[in-house]
């Protein structure tokens, strides 16, 4: 199993040299999946597992993504950097390749206006008050095209105008980019938030994909 196994930065005091909690730019030593030589400049996803869903099957929290810096040597680990984290990034999370394939790094999401149906299915650690950086799983995945990076709208939808009345707009409430796609469902993070009021089985729709 991929994980990832110390920090590779030396501290001036000695509780330190044990952290078990890392940031962005933090230097940490990994055994790559099996079969795979981690040569430099390859990314992994790190993380966590949360509780398995009903006809969705295990969900997998992303905590970031670190790339190698100094490829594994015979019984020697490999060096690798934070490059980002979504949430706390810790000693005992897993780790997964990224596939960068056909990715440049100044892609940016593209606004479309068909984008996939979806609802939020679950919200990582139940919140009272969900809001940015907080992670959702969406009934939707990647037979459905989505991918890593993909935007996402929360919202909800429009009221039927009743007899006098005018029905209600479509209200947004949150927007969230796609970490992790997969043929079993899709984890996004909490980029923005209008309204305070994300619940689960809320309906959502990609409102942006990546070229």
């Amino acid at each position: 199993m991929a994980e990832i196994i110390k920090s590779g930065d030396i501290a001036g005091i000695a509780e330190a040299s044990e952290r078990y909690r890392f940031l962005a730019y933090d230097r940490v030593f990994i055994e790559p999946p099996p079969g795979h030589v981690a040569p430099e400049g390859e990314r992994y996803l790190a993380y966590k597992l949360g509780p398995v869903l009903d006809n969705q099957g295990q969900v997998v929290i992303p905590t970031g993504i670190v790339e190698v810096t100094r490829a594994a040597r015979s019984d020697i680990a490999a060096v690798a950097k934070v490059i980002k984290t979504f949430t706390e990034l810790s000693g005992t999370d897993r780790l997964i390749p990224i596939d960068t394939a056909g990715m440049m790094t100044i892609a940016r999401p593209v606004r479309v206006t068909d984008g996939a149906e979806s609802y939020v299915r679950w919200i990582y650690g139940e919140p009272v008050l969900p809001s940015v950086q907080n992670f959702v799983v969406l009934d939707i995945s990647s037979q459905q095209g989505v991918k890593m990076g993909d935007e996402v709208l929360i919202y909800l939808p429009q009221t039927k105008a009743e007899p006098g009345r005018l029905g209600d707009p479509e209200i947004p409430i949150s927007k969230a980019q796609v970490v992790r796609s997969t043929p079993y469902g899709v984890t996004a993070v909490i980029i923005g938030q209008e309204q305070p009021a994300i619940q689960e089985g809320m309906p959502a729709r990609i409102i942006a994909r990546m070229p």
